[in-house]
């Protein structure tokens, strides 16, 4: 391995170098234990819980740009409760519940072989400095959404859930192959009732709960582990030559 001067100490001794070798050596090991145990890649980058809300208006967008739905027409959605001065259909994004998901095939929040932690998925090519590379790390999540159709009427939140329901059916492959690993429609929730002002302004809502397993990536430099273990090395080589000289 081509020791870079403008990256690392003038301190590195031969003895790091081959330290620093024998880390990235298991770094990039240790990826093949994640498919062992049965991580699977996804066509894109791996989308984590923060990522969704954005698909899903990536979806609905399209979806009324096929149907031809003019622009104040159209179902908006939000991250929140839709607003009070609304004036058109809305649909929310509710997050009810994350946890470290399961590594086995069964049912959603199956509690087996559970991924506590982050694992390393790939050793890759730094974009920018050649010669280096860049450990990916992965936690896999499982999530229960929910997802309410807000409109003025009982008989349009029904015609809304029921459309929102195959959209999202509809759309599935652009979701998984954007980076989601599963979702899954758990069913329909109680039917809600909001008072926007204190007049008989209301808005009926139709809760439709979904199965979400997402991944959450970090990424770290191979110059930045390179620094950390240096910097250690330093501490361990400089505490013991204290040590050693007291009397």
């Amino acid at each position: 391995m081509t020791v870079r001067n403008d990256i690392l100490d003038d301190s590195l001794t031969e003895q790091d170098t081959i330290l620093v070798q024998r880390v990235m050596s298991a770094f990039r090991s240790s990826t093949q234990s994640s498919v062992d145990c049965g991580v699977e890649r996804t066509s894109r980058p791996a989308k984590d819980i923060d990522d969704l809300p954005d698909l899903i208006s990536q979806v609905l967008e399209d979806k009324q740009n096929d149907e031809g739905i003019d622009s104040n027409q159209r179902v908006k959605f939000y991250s929140e409760m839709p607003p009070k001065d609304v004036v058109t259909e809305v649909i929310t994004f509710g997050l009810v519940r994350r946890e470290p998901a399961s590594m086995t095939r069964g049912g959603p929040f199956t509690k087996e072989r559970i991924e506590w932690k982050p694992r390393i998925r790939e050793v890759a090519p730094h974009p920018t400095m050649p010669g280096m590379a860049i450990v990916v790390q992965g936690q896999q999540f499982e999530n229960e959404i929910s997802l309410t159709c807000w409109t003025k009427t009982n008989k349009r939140a029904d015609y809304r859930a029921r459309w929102l329901e195959d959209t999202l059916h509809e759309y599935m492959w652009f979701l998984k192959f954007n980076g989601l690993h599963e979702m899954i429609f758990l069913g329909q929730g109680e039917d809600m009732v909001v008072k926007l002002d204190n007049t008989e302004n209301v808005l009926m809502g139709r809760p439709l709960r979904w199965y979400v397993r997402t991944e959450r990536l970090t990424h770290v430099n191979e110059p930045t582990i390179r620094r950390l273990i240096i910097q250690a090395r330093l501490e361990l080589q400089s505490g013991n030559n204290n040590r050693g000289g007291r009397t």
